[in-house]
This record gives structure tokens, C-alpha cells and sequence, in this order.
């Protein structure tokens, strides 16, 4: 109170939410920290869960090898996620910083980045989910493209993969048709100097 009260519109006090930037400070950076902890242990069960299966699976090896494949890769995906998580926050709780210090003032830059990243949560938390099946969608078919490795894996029938595969055909068909065609003229070739011989 009073509307607009130290801001750019008007010069006038407020008269009540004095602490209210140090309070929204507080609960802001109380709850990114709970929630960063919340991901970072659930990360790190997951992967010690993860080991224990693959720990008990040893004495099945013949062997006796250790095996720890989906123990890395459920470490990997879960450093993934917890970075994401900070790429996508670190930028607002910055910018919660800058607010609350009256004698800096926010850099556009930083306001622009926390914008721009902001909203993108999901799709970060997409990328991830599928970049396991996009890793294996290219080791699967090396010889495909990136685009048509990512249209696999989101299940999209697009043109440019059907494009793709009558691209190899007319390839390969242009690649038999130029060696009949050698070997045509090789056998031409030798049917004329038999001929010219008798």
C-alpha cells in the first residue's frame, strides 16, 4: 500500500511488505534447496538401487565379471536430470538475488537467460527421457541421420525418413546399374576381340 508505491510510477512508501523481498528470497532459495536435495537423493537411490541389482546378478556371470553398464548409465541420466534441473533455476534464483540487493541493479542479460529458460522445465526433462533412446536409435542404424534417429524415437512416420530410405535404394540401384553396365561393355569388349582374333 499505496498502489504502484516505490516504483517508477509514483515516489510514494509503502506502507506494509517491507520484508517482502527478503522473505520471497528465503522461501524461494529454502524451497530450490529442498527440491535439489529431493532430485540429488532420489538420483543417487535410484543408481544404488540400481548397483545392488546388478550386484546380485554377478554370481549368474560365468565369468564372474562385473558387469556395471546400467549402473553407469543410470548415474549419466541421473546427472543429466539434476543439471538440467540447475540450468533451468539457477538463472531465477539469481535473478532473486539481484532483486533483492536495491544497490545492484539486474543485468538484462541475466533477465533475458532467466526469461528464455524459465519455461523450458519440460522440455529439458524430455530431452533427457529421450536421449537414451536416441542414443540407441543411432547405434541401432549408424548410417541414418540424426533427424530420422529422432523421428524414430518420438514414433513420427515423416516423409524425409521414407526421403531417406528411397535416397539408398536409388543409390544402390544406380550403383548396379553402373556395374552391369561395366560389365556389359567388359563382356562386349571381349566378344569383339575374340571375334577380330578368329
Amino acid at each position: 500500500m499505496p498502489l504502484y508505491c516505490e516504483t517508477a510510477i509514483s515516489d510514494a512508501q509503502c506502507t506494509r511488505g517491507t520484508h517482502a523481498k527478503i522473505l520471497h528470497l528465503i522461501l524461494g532459495a529454502v524451497m530450490f534447496m529442498i527440491a535439489f536435495v529431493i532430485i540429488g537423493v532420489s538420483m543417487a537411490l535410484l543408481v544404488r538401487s540400481v548397483f545392488d541389482r546388478e550386484a546380485r546378478m554377478d554370481r549368474y556371470q560365468i565369468d564372474r565379471a562385473q558387469n556395471r553398464t546400467m549402473t553407469k548409465q543410470a548415474a549419466i541420466q541421473g546427472v543429466w536430470y539434476i543439471g538440467v534441473f540447475a540450468v533451468i533455476w539457477v538463472p531465477t534464483y539469481v535473478v532473486i538475488f539481484y532483486e533483492v540487493s536495491k544497490t545492484i541493479e539486474t543485468p538484462t542479460s541475466l533477465i533475458i537467460v532467466h526469461l528464455v529458460t524459465m519455461p523450458l522445465q519440460g522440455f529439458g526433462n524430455a530431452l533427457v527421457y529421450f536421449r537414451p533412446k536416441y542414443l540407441a536409435a543411432r547405434e541401432g542404424d549408424p548410417s541414418s541421420s540424426r533427424l530420422i534417429a529422432v523421428a524414430r524415437v518420438l514414433k513420427i512416420d515423416v516423409p524425409l525418413m521414407n526421403f531417406s530410405s528411397w535416397i539408398r535404394s536409388r543409390t544402390s540401384h544406380t550403383t548396379e546399374m553402373k556395374s552391369s553396365k561395366t560389365a556389359s561393355k567388359t563382356h562386349l569388349q571381349t566378344s569383339n576381340a575374340e571375334s577380330h582374333s578368329h
